[in-house]
């Protein structure tokens, strides 16, 4: 029954992100409605679906660490609040890209923002990374599969959010360009918060009924 549900919610994810890839590029839709289902743009309808994808893996994870009462899935946990919380409050934008973009190359620079939001990211993915190893060592043999998973796909997003966002828009001098590489980055980032969220779920529903107590060595 667990495989049949989480294989319905991967087609339903899947085919919602796929329906705001057509609304993104409707053409004859009204500028509201067209702000509204937008991928790109900020409380977009697009944007809210990411943050409910986000939100359930952290409570699926949060679950999945109190009834195994594993500090590693706590932190993975944690991963997934302080990824709401980035996106939500654009935390990578004002404080990456702003602040420490202009403290980079001095100025208010596009090249600048990218810059910061890079060096952003490298700080934040250092700071994960020393995080989970110290968290790794006492975890569970299926604590730390459902965490490598998350790892996984939280890693698939930071490739569509950094790597393909800091492709040069000037590198092909073609009018199309840049709104295609935006559009590859928003459908990197969606497929890889529906994969997020599904292995979350499907990770409570097949493991998170069994017996309760600490797994952790």
């Amino acid at each position: 029954m667990p495989a049949s549900l989480t294989t319905r919610l991967l087609v339903t994810l899947l085919l919602a992100d796929a329906g705001f890839v057509v609304l993104h590029l409707l053409e004859n839709v009204g500028p509201f409605w067209r702000d509204a289902f937008r991928m790109d743009e900020d409380n977009s309808l697009a944007e809210f679906f990411q943050y409910a994808k986000t939100i359930g893996s952290a409570v699926c994870l949060g679950l999945l660490a109190r009834h195994w009462r594993s500090m590693l899935l706590w932190v993975a946990c944690g991963l997934a609040v302080f990824l709401f919380l980035d996106d939500s409050l654009r935390i990578h934008e004002l404080f990456g890209g702003g602040v420490i973009g202009e403290m980079v190359t001095g100025d208010e620079s596009l090249e600048g923002y990218h810059l910061g939001q890079i060096w952003y990211a490298a700080a934040v993915g250092v700071i994960v990374v020393a995080v989970f190893i110290l968290a790794w060592q006492g975890g569970s043999a299926p604590a730390r599969r459902v965490t490598a998973g998350f790892l996984v796909f939280v890693a698939a997003l930071g490739f569509a959010a950094v790597v393909i966002d800091s492709i040069p828009t000037t590198l092909i001098d073609a009018p199309w360009f840049r709104p295609a590489i935006g559009l590859v980055e928003e459908v990197g980032e969606h497929l890889a918060m529906t994969g997020m969220v599904w292995w979350c779920v499907k990770s409570w529903l097949t493991l998170g009924q069994g017996q309760s107590g600490s797994t952790e060595r």
